[in-house]
């Protein structure tokens, strides 16, 4: 018999069944809710988690999306410093770069100083170097940076060099341009890399990092200079041209006294005050005098790291009477493994004088410093220094990795 609850007015109530039945109906529309509301939660934070993994990555490689006169203009992390981050923590707290230009990220609360590092679940991110992963809601959330670190730090640069007319400068004057590419060298200073074009004009760089870095092309009998931004992006393979404003090829070249200038080219032709360089089965001078570079046939070498020198005789000039202008040495070199570097020299009496460090590329390419006057004695260079002078050049490698130098030659301008 089933017994119906009355109010205290004496009218019909719900029997126990039916309310029983309206607590179980609440209990189900509750635990809907919940789960509903979980889910929700749960797709809010996961937004909230990508969204943040995202501006990590831009905080890292930069932001494609972000350009000054039609050239990508953000690169982040590594466009400023040249390497990948060590950590997350060097995205916010400069690591003792000078370089750095950060913070890259901002903290989505500003009380909780580490809040970029870790998911909406609070757990931390994982960074890899590659990839950034959040595991906080039981599975794996990733964002890559990049198929490879060789697509952010291994990018090469290529261009040609031209006069107004698109003339390149041929084999008179490939000698007298510099052309030079500055870019962060991955501790927080910058890296100045040094090449001549070849006689049709081209150059090109290798293992350059993302980036918007600084090219620049000079012609040293003018002293005109080309000035360009390079933005170098992943992967990436760029090509530019760089014409001159002027017809200078056909510019004759004028000595300060009036008329057109001259040269002779000295080369190697004995063995001068060091011989310390490897990887020529002669005397070394002999792997390097050759008026066209035969390249990887004959060459010395130096895979130490530390610097070490050859010394030449060179050929001696006769009959000249015109003041001299400049004495310039030239060498043609390159490095095996990521790192190498030159300097050229000249023994005019006692000591040995030498020119500035430079980075030496994985190509061969021609390298040069000038001289304008006698460093020994401060004056004007006289054909007497001329026949009695050394040159060489000391090489720098990289552990077991080589710098390599093919061949050297002096020109006397006068």
């Amino acid at each position: 018999m089933i017994t119906r609850l009355r109010n205290i007015d004496g009218c019909r109530g719900f029997t126990l069944v039916e309310v029983v039945i309206v607590l179980v109906i609440a209990a189900i529309l509750g635990t809907v809710a919940l789960r509903a509301g979980r889910q929700i939660s749960d797709t809010a934070r996961l937004e909230e988690t990508k969204q943040e993994m995202e501006s990590i990555a831009r905080g890292i490689v930069g932001n494609p999306d972000l350009t000054n006169n039609g050239m990508r203009a953000d690169y982040g992390y590594v466009g400023d410093i040249g390497a990948l981050p060590p950590n997350l923590a060097a995205l916010v707290t400069n690591p003792g770069y000078a370089t750095w230009k950060g913070p890259y990220v901002r903290n989505r609360f500003a009380q909780v100083a580490s809040d970029y590092a870790s998911d909406a679940w609070g757990t931390n991110y994982t960074y890899s170097g590659l990839a950034v992963v959040s595991s906080g809601s039981g599975s794996t959330i990733s964002r890559n940076l990049a198929p490879s670190t060789t697509d952010l730090l291994r990018n090469d640069v290529a261009g040609t060099i031209t006069d107004a007319d698109g003339t390149p400068p041929g084999g008179v004057f490939d000698d007298s341009l510099f052309v030079q590419l500055i870019y962060p060298n991955g501790t927080g200073g910058y890296r100045t890399e040094t090449v001549h074009p070849t006689p049709d004009g081209s150059f090109a760089f290798d293992s350059i990092p993302i980036g918007t870095h600084a090219l620049t092309v000079i012609y040293t009998p003018t002293d005109d200079t080309l000035k360009r931004f390079l933005s170098i992006g992943p992967n990436h393979q760029l090509q530019v041209n760089v014409p001159f404003a002027e017809n200078l090829w056909a510019t004759s070249l004028v000595s300060p006294g009036g008329g057109s200038s001259n040269s002779v080219t000295l080369r190697p032709n004995g063995t001068g005050l060091w011989n310390l360089l490897s990887g020529c089965s002669g005397a070394n001078y002999q792997c390097v005098d050759e008026e066209v570079a035969d390249e990887d046939a004959t060459r010395v070498s130096q895979s130490m790291n530390l610097f070490i020198a050859d010394y030449y005789e060179l050929t001696n000039p006769s009959g000249i009477v015109d003041p001299i202008i400049s004495v310039t040495v030239y060498a043609r070199a390159k490095r095996e493994h990521t790192q190498g570097q030159l300097r050229l020299l000249v023994r005019p009496g006692l000591f040995p004088y030498y020119g500035s460090t430079t980075d030496l590329t994985s190509s061969w390419a021609n390298y040069s410093y000038t001289w304008t006057t006698n460093p020994a004695t401060g004056s004007a260079w006289a054909w007497s220094d001329i026949n009695s002078l050394e040159a060489g050049v000391q090489l720098k490698g990289q552990g077991t990795h080589s710098s390599y130098c093919t061949q050297l030659w002096v020109v006397v301008e006068y």
